[in-house]
C-alpha cells in the first residue's frame, strides 16, 4: 500500500468518522487540517481529503488548495459530506466545480458521502437553516459507502501518480 493521509475538517462529526473509518481500512494516517503542516503533507505518496459541505463550500479544502502546489505530485482523493440527496448529480457536479481548481478536478477523484444532522448539536445559525429537520432521528453514518473511495485509493497503486 502506499503512503496515505486521510485529512479531515469536521464541523459535527460525521466527517470525521468518514475519516477515522478510512484511516482504518487504508492503513492511513489520520490528521484534522487545522493540525496539519504541507511540509508534512508532501511525504504522502495519496492525499485524501474530507469535509463538510456547507452552503456549496467544503469546509477546510481552502487549506489543501493554498498548499496544492506542494502536494501535486500525490494523489488526491476529495470528499464532501452533508445533508444533499446523492441523486442530485447536477448539485454536486456544481460542488466539484466550485471547489476544486481545474487542475484538481483533472487529477482528484471526487466523492460524495450523505452525513447525519442531530439538530440539537448544531450552532444556532444551521438550527435556523435547518429548521425542517427538527425532531427527526438522525440517519445513521454507513461505513460501506466507503467502498469507491477506498477501491479509488487503492487504484492508485497499480497506476502510480496522476499527471498534475
Amino acid at each position: 500500500m502506499t503512503n496515505i493521509a486521510v485529512v479531515y475538517c469536521s464541523r459535527y462529526g460525521s466527517t470525521k468518522q468518514y475519516a477515522q473509518w478510512l484511516a482504518e481500512d487504508l492503513g492511513a494516517d489520520l490528521y484534522d487540517v487545522r493540525r496539519v503542516y504541507k511540509e508534512k503533507l508532501e511525504t504522502y505518496d495519496t492525499i485524501v481529503f474530507g469535509g463538510g459541505l456547507y452552503y456549496g463550500v467544503i469546509k477546510g479544502l481552502s487549506r489543501l488548495k493554498r498548499n496544492y502546489a506542494s502536494i501535486r505530485e500525490s494523489n488526491l482523493v476529495v470528499f464532501a459530506v452533508g445533508l444533499t440527496p446523492p441523486e442530485n448529480k447536477k448539485l454536486l457536479d456544481n460542488v466539484a466545480q466550485g471547489n476544486l481548481s481545474p487542475a484538481m478536478r483533472k487529477k482528484a477523484g471526487f466523492f460524495y458521502l450523505v452525513g447525519s444532522t442531530d439538530y440539537d448539536k448544531l450552532g444556532p445559525f444551521h438550527k435556523l437553516f435547518m429548521k425542517k429537520y427538527r425532531g427527526q432521528e438522525p440517519a445513521p453514518l454507513s461505513r460501506e459507502s466507503l467502498a469507491p473511495i477506498e477501491e479509488c485509493v487503492r487504484s492508485f497503486e497499480q497506476e502510480g501518480p496522476k499527471e498534475a
